[in-house]
């Protein structure tokens, strides 16, 4: 199948870690699969692509000196050009912004599109530019994919669903398996939280809650894996607090897994998810979860907290008794990590979910006529530029 990608960007995220596995995943058995980065400023590439998924920039196919309405207009001929040329059977479209300008850039042709929101639908519940967009726009599509019920149940109940929806988790990546959290036998033991340091996260809850919960608790540390607008205003509280020595602000990390398997427990003071990969990503490595029970993800993937301690959201009270169980209960923290590692494998592995993708993609392709080549367009895409 020749499948085109859509991703906001291709740098350090949950939506861009997902994007590439599936792309990857394909491509590995065969498809033929464009990556297309619509971020104006480019941005760099954190994770790696197979050598056969071919990479573009969209900012890379614009005129310069294109501003305003016909700038906004100019990409989306350029990202329509993008599309012909890939041959597209289908196109695949990650968050909002993303997925508005997908369905444009197709309309009038035959090529379906699928859309998928990655955060927890935030963005369309507002009054601005892009969510009365949204809302006109992915009625449109010809699919759209949430990765948990209660997320499409929302998409349904504000009316922003196509005819055809699919409730399709994100995968946990198959190289995960080789690595498996195991009780540390040196005197530090550390509680480890994976992010963007940005105001979603809500890290300087963690931060408040750690401390508190380790006043008699002197071998625990928290390490804060992650970089964004905040690491300044976090790396302040922690001095104020004196706790410089003991929770620690990582930066990113390129080895996720290694560091969740040397870790011993996972936490996340999130507001607002969509789908959490780095909790799943935790539990598949067998790590114990303290999370905050936001509206989306969690909960699901804890199987109603029987997985995971579930912490009422924003609560610090709760927060810091829940971390002090996992520290204080070897027992509860080994049964939690063992349950999630067993659970995770046979509910999110990536065969599984690729074989929920590909019945999808399947009945799209084969309900819809194929697009014709472009023979004028030549396919200009280099392969992993």
């Amino acid at each position: 199948m020749r499948i085109v990608f859509l991703a906001s960007s291709l740098e350090a995220g949950g939506s861009e870690r997902v994007a590439t596995t599936l792309c990857n995943a394909w491509a590995e058995r065969g498809d033929e699969v464009t990556l297309i980065a619509t971020y104006s400023k480019r941005g760099g590439q954190f994770y790696s692509l197979h050598a056969r998924v071919r990479r573009v920039f969209l900012v890379d196919h614009l005129s310069a000196g294109i501003a305003g309405r016909f700038g906004y207009l100019s990409r989306l001929w350029a990202l329509r050009r993008l599309i012909k040329s890939a041959d597209a059977q289908v196109v695949i479209s990650f968050l909002v912004n993303v997925n508005v300008s997908a369905v444009l850039a197709t309309r009038g042709t035959s090529i379906p599109v699928v859309i998928s929101e990655q955060c927890d639908l935030a963005e369309v519940r507002t009054s601005s530019l892009i969510a009365l967009l949204a809302r006109m726009v992915y009625p449109r599509a010809s699919a759209m994919v949430s990765q948990t019920a209660r997320a499409d149940q929302l998409a349904n109940r504000l009316r922003l669903c196509p005819a055809k929806r699919a409730v399709i988790a994100n995968p946990c990546p198959e190289g995960i398996w080789a690595y498996q959290a195991q009780p540390q036998s040196g005197i530090t033991r550390t509680v480890a939280m994976f992010g963007r340091l940005e105001d979603q996260k809500q890290v300087h809850l963690a931060i408040e809650a750690f401390a508190r919960a380790v006043v008699s608790l002197p071998e625990w540390q928290l390490h804060i894996y992650g970089d964004g607008t905040l690491r300044a205003q976090l790396a302040a509280q922690v001095a104020q607090i004196s706790m410089a020595d003991r929770i620690i602000l990582k930066g990113l990390t390129t080895t996720p897994w290694s560091v969740m398997a040397q870790a011993d427990a996972f936490l996340l003071t999130s507001a607002s998810e969509g789908f959490p990969n780095a909790m799943m990503e935790a539990m598949a490595v067998g790590l114990p979860c303290v999370v905050f029970d936001c509206e989306f993800g969690p909960r699901e993937l804890s199987d109603d907290g029987r997985l995971a301690l579930l912490v009422p959201k924003n609560n610090s009270h709760e927060l810091v008794q829940a971390l002090a169980r996992v520290m204080q209960q070897p027992g509860l923290a080994t049964r939690l990590g063992a349950s999630s590692r067993e659970e995770i494998r046979a509910k999110y592995s990536l065969s599984q979910v690729l074989d929920e993708w590909d019945r999808l993609l399947n009945e799209l392709v084969r309900t819809k006529p194929l697009p014709t080549p472009a023979a004028a367009t030549p396919r200009s895409m280099q392969s992993n530029e």
